[in-house]
């Protein structure tokens, strides 16, 4: 009686679950649930029932967090569906305000003008984040071109993020700027003085990434409160100037022959106050890694590397590639007193993998 009375228990328990009882839930419910799933996962929702065709659409449009950059979602997709899918969040979205918007999409083709206006829409909806990526396919595909008006108004970004756009029209003091904390540039053809006119006139300014930036050659970084900053594959670039007293984090992944010539200054210089060549910031951590940029010369290296290892080897935790180990003077620039932590990142390992010596 007790095994016919369960398995009349389990039948009725299991006749029950079959219920659709989350979609009684209520809307503000299901869009917070719908909301915390990855864009891709929240789209195939649509298929469980004519009353969830649009939930995920109200859902993300009723977030203040509108972000397209979901790899899963952007692989494989059309590009016009990708558009059609932003145009028609935004247009839900009515006159909400945005906190933040991230896009990626790539080959942006005939599409420009949609990303452009997207941005001009957060913007204008007190967006304090922006990311627009559109680096995903290398080509032959130039930039898109960003227009001189798009940041011309103050506005509330705190948070800029480009990838294969274009500031050439885009003057450095332009008030739309002026209240970034963190700018990140990849494959933007920024010059010299582009670089050294936004940070200056960036006064709050805390992090700056330039990667991919093929236009720099000499660059120079003044910032009082910039804290981190990060140079990648900036191929052309052999020299780097930075006065920045606060300065926590740097981190340099790229050829450290381009920025060494023996009948010129210093590759890398920290200067202080009147151009003082000696005022050295506090660093937390620094990367250091010629990984992936040919190979390893003995006689050119050593004075090349340490030149550079000399700037940063007081930071308190220190990441080198197998290059630097290698240099035969290596061991005059690190410093005397114990550091906290010395990481190698291995010529023959993939990028990014690291061995830690403590």
């Amino acid at each position: 009686m007790q095994i016919e009375s369960n398995t009349k228990y389990c039948r009725v328990e299991g006749a029950a679950s079959e219920e659709d009882r989350l979609s009684d839930l209520p809307d503000d419910v299901l869009h917070s649930i719908v909301g915390r799933v990855p864009l891709k996962q929240a789209v195939r929702t649509s298929a469980l029932s004519t009353r969830w065709a649009c939930l995920w659409l109200h859902a993300l449009a009723a977030s203040a967090v509108l972000d397209f950059t979901d790899s899963e979602f952007v692989r494989g997709q059309f590009l016009g569906r990708i558009v059609a899918t932003v145009n028609r969040c935004l247009e839900v979205h009515g006159a909400a305000p945005i906190d933040v918007f991230r896009v990626a999409l790539s080959p942006f083709d005939a599409y420009g003008r949609d990303v452009v206006r997207w941005a001009a829409t957060a913007l204008v909806r007190g967006a304090r984040e922006v990311g627009v990526d559109l680096t995903q396919h290398a080509d032959v595909r130039g930039a898109l071109e960003l227009p001189v008006d798009l940041f011309q108004a103050e506005s509330s970004l705190a948070v800029l993020s480009l990838g294969r756009c274009s500031l050439r029209d885009v003057p450095p003091g332009t008030p739309g700027l002026a209240g970034l904390t963190s700018l990140s540039l990849n494959q933007v053809d920024v010059t010299d003085d582009a670089v050294r006119d936004v940070v200056s006139r960036c006064r709050l300014l805390e992090f700056l990434s330039l990667e991919s930036c093929h236009l720099l050659v000499s660059v120079r970084v003044a910032g009082d409160r910039l804290r981190g900053l990060e140079i990648v594959r900036c191929l052309a670039m052999r020299h780097l100037q930075v006065a920045a007293p606060v300065l926590e984090s740097v981190a340099y992944h790229g050829d450290v022959l381009l920025i060494w010539r023996e009948d010129e200054p210093s590759g890398v210089e920290f200067v202080g106050p009147g151009g003082r060549t000696d005022a050295r910031p506090e660093l937390k951590d620094a990367y250091l890694t010629h990984i992936g940029y040919g190979e390893y010369d003995e006689v050119i290296h050593e004075f090349a590397y340490s030149g550079f290892l000399d700037q940063v080897a007081h930071a308190k935790i220190l990441t080198l590639c197998s290059v630097g180990m290698r240099v035969r003077y290596s061991n005059m620039f690190l410093p005397r007193k114990p550091i906290r932590r010395l990481t190698v990142s291995f010529i023959r390992s993939a990028p990014g993998r690291r061995a830690t010596v403590r």
